[in-house]
């Protein structure tokens, strides 16, 4: 009998006020391994009149992967 991993799903809903557009968002996974893939298959975001929301949500996570989140905003200029 072959034993079962357990699988975890994940999802990150932010909301960033103020912000008007974004100039950079990614997201990365990293996996037991050490190995690194890009999760920007699983990234959204959207625009209100509040600000900026990002969503990102991860299928079929193990034990040791994480994710990472990273964005940029336009920042005023002086």
């Amino acid at each position: 009998m072959r034993p079962r991993s357990s699988k975890f799903g994940l999802t990150i809903r932010l909301r960033h006020q103020g912000v008007t557009s974004l100039t950079r968002c990614t997201a990365t996974e990293d996996r037991p391994d050490g190995s690194e893939i890009s999760a920007t298959d699983g990234l959204s975001f959207s625009r209100d009149d509040a600000g900026v929301v990002i969503e990102l949500t991860r299928h079929d996570l193990r034990p040791n992967q994480f994710v990472t989140l990273r964005w940029d905003t336009a920042h005023a200029t002086p």
